[in-house]
């Protein structure tokens, strides 16, 4: 199969623009970013090595991951802002033979381990199942399954040549990477951008870049619907996504109105890291008949609905599985695995209940202690190992995008500031999401385990 860098570079002639940043004022040809990959390719090592790249959205730092891609290194992408602990907890744990970061203002590759890892051949980008947390269990991706889920994102958005994608979701983060992915297999041009939607400059950006399709996480259009559409200057948006978690009816319903009066488009997804991302699309054309569904699975993949029941409404609801193209090789959660084969069957269990109604897929509920936190993956267990050191003092959930840390015992500020102190040594979790609440007895089931159906009601 073709190398999915190539694959990406032959959509573009020479002189055609691909990026820009913040840190560029024009931009950046195929030529010149090809020249940036050529730097990168003589700095990296022949032998297939694992490489850990410390990243944010930079034309530079997409460059040393391409490059990487290009010679079939084993790439794990890291958020450059992960605490010293944790990075360094994943450097011990792994021993990449290199790693990639910014030292004193400039980037840099350096020598970490002369370990001799014997790598998976097919193992090419791993992406951690919780970011945010820096876990060390990764999801590892093929060549295969980028590619498959670019081409097939590409087609169901009708992404073209003269598509120009806001690539403001950092990239190390699996929906970011495939909004690049996806621009850049249809001969696009993407904005990659490390502003906030919170900062007028951001918004300045995409309308003097003319950015014509612009994915967002709830959270996003939360912000963007008390901001007001009409203020933020999205004249010439003529796409809208989201994915990264539950959007409230009520605002999915005001974007797609709001879109929609434009003559463009608003497309609700569905995906988890292990699929690529994407699983699923509900269409614009579909929305007003299906508004609460997430839509059809990706061509070429199948989705089921196992362990099933009756509900309500008459249909089988029980645990959504998928399977395709794109579902990943593995996963990591130590050296050890990254020579090991891929598993025969790429299926996997989301952890999400449902259902199928018209061959669209309905989400009902939840299986596993994730949260999505600003379209961002968080594992609660973690995060509680974390606060509870060998105790049972706290307990997490998680409601409309907060994190609700329930401590048993008095209220008390020196705790409070001790808990959002520990996260934020440790994640990289935005402390205006993190609540400490303070509850006599955490409630516990009859197995004796937290009953955090129950701490929904405090």
């Amino acid at each position: 199969m073709i190398n999915f860098v190539d694959n990406i570079l032959k959509n573009y002639d020479e002189n055609n623009q691909i990026f820009i940043d913040d840190s560029h004022k024009e931009w950046v040809t195929k030529s010149e970013f090809k020249k940036k990959i050529d730097y990168w390719l003589k700095k990296t090592p022949n032998k297939k090595s694992l490489i850990f790249a410390y990243i944010d959205n930079r034309i530079e730092h997409l460059a040393f991951t391409f490059a990487c891609l290009k010679k079939n290194h084993c790439v794990a992408l890291l958020d450059s802002n992960l605490p010293y602990d944790s990075a360094n907890n994943l450097n011990e744990k792994y021993k990449p033979n290199f790693i990639f970061h910014e030292h004193n203002g400039s980037v840099t590759l350096k020598e970490f381990s002369k370990e001799n890892i014997e790598i998976y051949d097919e193992n090419y980008l791993m992406l951690s199942t919780s970011g945010s947390t820096g876990s060390p269990k990764f999801v590892v991706l093929s060549n295969e399954n980028l590619s498959h889920n670019a081409i097939k994102i590409s087609d169901i958005l009708r992404i073209d040549k003269e598509s120009i994608g806001a690539g403001y979701l950092p990239f190390h983060y699996s929906y970011g990477l495939s909004v690049i992915t996806s621009h850049l297999i249809s001969g696009a041009k993407v904005v990659l951008s490390n502003l906030s939607i919170m900062q007028s400059e951001f918004w300045k950006t995409i309308e003097e870049k003319n950015v014509n399709h612009f994915p967002g996480v709830p959270f996003h259009y939360e912000m963007m619907h008390k901001l007001g559409f009409e203020r933020l200057g999205l004249n010439k948006i003529k796409t809208m996504t989201q994915a990264g978690g539950h959007l409230d009816m009520n605002l999915r319903k005001a974007t797609y109105d709001y879109i929609d009066k434009k003559g463009g488009s608003f497309f609700v997804m569905y995906g988890q890291t292990e699929a690529s991302p994407r699983i699923t699309t509900l269409k614009h054309e579909d929305f007003l008949n299906y508004s609460n569904s997430v839509g059809e699975a990706l061509e070429d993949g199948l989705l089921t609905i196992e362990d099933e029941y009756l509900n309500n409404e008459g249909y089988e609801e029980g645990t959504i599985f998928y399977e395709g193209p794109n579902v990943m090789l593995r996963y990591a959660k130590n050296i050890e695995d990254l020579s090991k084969k891929p598993n025969d069957k790429r299926k996997i269990n989301t952890g999400d209940i449902g259902y199928i109604k018209d061959n669209k897929l309905f989400i009902t509920g939840r299986l596993k202690r994730f949260a999505k936190i600003y379209g961002l993956r968080v594992n609660l267990d973690e995060v509680q190992k974390i606060l509870n050191q060998g105790e049972d003092n706290f307990a997490i959930i998680e409601r409309k995008e907060k994190l609700i840390i329930f401590c048993e015992g008095d209220s008390s500020e020196a705790i409070e500031d001790d808990v959002k102190e520990k996260i934020s040594s440790k994640f990289t979790i935005p402390l205006n999401s993190v609540i400490v609440k303070f509850i006599d007895k955490l409630p516990v089931n009859a197995r004796g385990k937290t009953d955090f159906k129950s701490l929904n009601n405090f």
